[in-house]
């Protein structure tokens, strides 16, 4: 398979993975035992984690290269979904997005 069209079913399986998890996301983690708040603070954590690691992740990806950066995103962000299926609260939770979070930041 041609490098292109590798990078484009790559780009396109990435972008399909959260648009099927979003509809069960606050579920998931109202199951859990969040409240609401406890919901918006485990989304607060993820955003604020991928603007924090923009940089230094994009300084990596600067001197090892795109494909490196992808494939460590990729690593980082299946270990961040293995976290979400043990979760068992919200610290849990947090952790798991907070490595969602570093993972988009190298796919950035």
């Amino acid at each position: 398979m041609r490098p292109e069209r590798l990078y484009y079913l790559f780009t396109a399986l990435v972008r399909l993975g959260p648009t099927v998890t979003v509809t069960a996301y606050v579920p998931f983690l109202l199951s859990l035992g969040l409240s609401l708040g406890e919901v918006g603070l485990v989304n607060a954590v993820f955003w604020a984690v991928v603007m924090l690691a923009e940089v230094p992740t994009g300084m990596l990806a600067d001197g090892r290269g795109r494909a490196w950066s992808l494939k460590i995103g990729a690593f980082i962000q299946l270990v961040g979904i293995a976290l979400y299926v043990t979760a068992t609260g919200l610290y849990s939770a947090m952790f798991a997005e907070a490595m969602l979070g570093i993972g988009a930041a190298f796919l950035s």
